[in-house]
């Protein structure tokens, strides 16, 4: 089946991920003596987790997706393509472990996520030594897994021929011999590696032997991304050198892939300093900010986020340090952050417009609203979701809330024109019994509006999930550019 060139455009821009994360990322290797707290969040958690750990190692760490069955352990995007579903991996770095042992520990700690394929490391036989991660079973127990491509047998032989040309011809030998499913590129277009030659030889062995031979003989390191649902025809080879230790990793680490990065960022900011710190989307107009189909507006493009900090350098330096790296890696929006009504927010302050060019810009909770409520902390939400419409005019459900007593309680509010951001925080404060509480503001193409999500600090991560297959009536179904 070929996919469409809106699938496979989409396919190539989430692949294109780590490509990004492997030219950011310090290497762990060069920790110094105290355990480094990694946070990763992404499509492809383990994917991106060996990436980040990869470099500088003495083996060449390599990742492969599960072929996909249904829907399982996938999100929908829009209409016809589906990805793979995000999913959170925290672990710690260890300095008097073993570099395998760091790595076996991450393996096993992915497995003990609710992920629907568990995976295991297989050493090569190459010299120097490759570890290949692949999926071995089913979360359900079954061993219903398809073959995976990269075990299809070829016979390729070549002698002092380049990188880029043996990569080209094994995927092309792959895709011939696989019928329908295929693998391929891109590759990139100016590296150094892929003109160095070498000579390589077999008869009858696996895709993935030829990829550790040439991996392992030339300081590289791939994945191999497959695309669920419309794309799942194909899967995206992708290459890259492994780079050598220039530095020591920050205590904390971050390296966050999903549709609102720098507002994940601030939940685990706010997590390991033990405060609320609010986050407020701006509204996105311009298209290339946003993933829509036919004019159907379904979910944010997003983007890449990597930082490191101490919480030696307090929270406003780490805030202000977060940021700058989230503008730097050229992601949706502007954020300043500021203190207000004992509270600390980061708020968007320039967005593109729909010529795709930076202006300025004020959130839509600079102005005043009246709110007046008294009963259970959880219709009272309700309520003021309702007065942030009247007074924002714009569109304002309810969004993320977690599961807590604190949310059943009786709150009572008489507030007249009164700062929209004071209110929400206002309303968290006065339900952080026992617990602390923060909010967020997020723009939703397909509601066309935006959601309040409230989160508990230090509680489980909210970052987007996906959304439902078809926008219910309720929601409507706004176009791309509203």
């Amino acid at each position: 089946m070929i996919c469409s060139q809106f699938a496979m455009n989409c396919l190539r821009t989430i692949a294109a991920g780590a490509f990004l994360l492997s030219s950011l990322w310090l290497p762990f290797v060069a920790m110094g003596d105290e355990p480094v707290h990694c946070y990763i969040i992404a499509p492809r958690a383990l994917g991106h987790a060996l990436v980040v750990l990869q470099d500088d190692l003495p083996f060449t760490v390599t990742y492969e997706d599960p072929e996909w069955i249904g829907n399982a352990g996938t999100e929908f995007l829009a209409p016809g393509l589906r990805i793979p579903q995000h999913s959170v991996i925290m672990f710690t770095l260890d300095p008097d472990k073993s570099k395998k042992r760091v790595i076996e520990d991450l393996v096993a700690c992915y497995n003990r996520t609710a992920v629907p394929f568990e995976y295991k490391l297989y050493e090569t036989e190459t010299l120097p030594p490759a570890f290949n991660a692949r999926p071995v079973q089913a979360r359900n127990g079954n061993d219903g897994i398809p073959a995976p491509l990269l075990d299809t047998r070829i016979s390729y032989s070549v002698q002092d021929e380049s990188v880029g040309r043996i990569l080209r011809d094994v995927c092309n030998l792959v895709s011939t011999a696989a019928g329908q499913r295929k693998l391929c590129g891109p590759f990139p277009e100016r590296a150094e590696w892929l003109n160095r030659k070498m000579t390589i030889s077999g008869k009858d062995k696996k895709a993935i032997e030829y990829l550790n031979e040439i991996a392992s003989s030339c300081m590289l390191s791939w994945q191999a991304h497959s695309g669920p649902a419309s794309v799942n025809d194909w899967t995206i080879l992708q290459v890259f050198a492994r780079k050598e230790a220039h530095g020591e990793l920050s205590p904390v680490v971050l390296s966050i892939e999903d549709s609102r990065p720098l507002a994940t960022a601030v939940q685990i900011i706010e997590r390991e300093f033990g405060c609320a710190i609010t986050y407020e989307d701006p509204l996105y107009v311009c298209g290339c900010e946003i993933l829509s189909r036919d004019g159907v507006a379904y979910s944010l493009r997003g983007g890449l986020l990597k930082h490191g900090f101490s919480l030696k350098d307090g929270v406003e330096r780490v805030l202000a340090d977060c940021v700058t790296e989230y503008s730097r890696g050229g992601n949706p929006a502007r954020f300043a952050f500021l203190r207000r009504a004992d509270a600390i927010h980061v708020v968007p302050i320039a967005h593109r417009n729909q010529d795709s060019k930076f202006v300025g810009y004020a959130s839509i909770l600079e102005g005043d609203i009246s709110f007046g409520f008294r009963g259970a902390a959880r219709a009272g939400l309700e309520e003021l979701c309702k007065a942030l419409s009247v007074g924002t005019g714009q569109r304002v459900l309810l969004g993320e809330i977690p599961d807590v007593p604190q949310l059943t309680m009786s709150v009572s509010f008489d507030l007249q024109q009164y700062n929209a951001r004071d209110c929400l925080t206002l309303f968290t404060q006065a339900i952080s019994i026992e617990r602390i509480f923060s909010w967020q503001l997020w723009y939703e193409p397909y509601k066309g509006g935006y959601t309040v999500n409230i989160n508990e600090v230090g509680g489980a991560l909210l970052f987007s999930k996906g959304i439902p297959d078809v926008p219910s009536a309720e929601h409507g179904v706004p176009h791309a550019n509203p």
